[in-house]
């Protein structure tokens, strides 16, 4: 299903926004849960880092300089998500999925996206962390700038 997901294509000029466009929700997101939208990836993360750039040679916090450059791409075009993957929006019957619910979240989003929202849904359920890297590709990277993000930038 979720590589069904990514193949849809996005309308021309779309960056990173809900499904029709708007103000993608998130309610994970600090401050405010519905963002944008946002003309492209990078715009995306300058907003997610408050607007934070770092000139060279500027002193920085740990990871912060590496939190940026991967900010800064390249990107691929931003993919369709659902954005808010957990075991309680998965249907299954026995091991096989059968449908997913609860799409107010979906959108056009960064590809990894997908990966390190679902990972951090819900932080109690421990059990759900090690699910999905059984049907999302892990993202090791990915996962530790985010959780950089979140340290400097907001909690979910």
């Amino acid at each position: 299903m979720i590589t069904e997901l990514r193949s849809i294509s996005p309308t021309d000029g779309v960056g990173v926004s809900n499904v029709d466009g708007g103000p993608i929700f998130d309610q994970r997101l600090p401050d405010t849960s519905f963002w944008g939208p946002f003309a492209t990836i990078q715009e995306f993360h300058r907003e997610l880092r408050r607007g934070l750039e770092l000139q060279d040679g500027e002193e920085a916090f740990p990871g912060l300089r590496e939190l940026v450059e991967f900010h800064k791409g390249p990107w691929e075009d931003p993919v369709f998500i659902h954005s808010d993957l957990s075991s309680l929006n998965i249907m299954a019957v026995g091991d096989m999925g059968t449908g997913i619910v609860d799409w107010e979240s979906a959108g056009w989003m960064p590809p990894y996206w997908e990966y390190t929202s679902a990972w951090h849904v819900n932080p109690r359920n421990t059990f759900w962390r090690d699910a999905v890297d059984g049907f999302l590709t892990p993202l090791p990277h990915e996962l530790e700038m985010e959780r950089i993000r979140r340290q400097y930038f907001g909690e979910f």
